[in-house]
């Protein structure tokens, strides 16, 4: 013999739905003021909070193109340095000036720091007459 519990089911359902409309009647009926400035609250804190975050990545997104640009600014001094070197420089081999400007122009950043610390000294500055 099946047992049905259908009778209960729908009798408890019932009672679950008519308490949960009373809640929401008693709800609307009295609204908390104190609740809802808390939740205006926390809304304004959220806010600041974003516009904090947001001000960060600008300022790091600022520092970045920033470093970027003194970084290109000082690689192109060194590069244009090192090149303009290597051409007014005489080499005891005329194949090492050909090989020096092929590195700087080549490789630019690596190229002219070599040269500047190890190249220089293999060639001399002709005095023009």
């Amino acid at each position: 013999m099946k047992k049905t519990y259908w009778p209960a089911l729908v009798a408890g359902g019932s009672t679950l739905l008519l308490a949960g409309s009373a809640l929401a009647q008693d709800a609307t009926d009295s609204i908390d003021t104190e609740s809802l400035q808390q939740a205006l609250d926390q809304a304004q804190v959220d806010a600041a909070a974003g516009a904090v975050a947001a001000t960060g990545a600008a300022a790091v997104g600022i520092g970045l193109i920033v470093f970027w640009l003194i970084f290109g600014v000082i690689g192109f001094a060194l590069w244009l340095w090192a090149l303009i070197d290597v051409i007014r420089r005489q080499f005891k081999d005329p194949n090492n000036k050909i090989l020096w400007l092929v590195l700087i122009i080549v490789i630019p950043w690596i190229g002219s720091i070599v040269y500047l610390i190890a190249g220089r000294k293999s060639g001399e500055i002709v005095a023009s007459s």
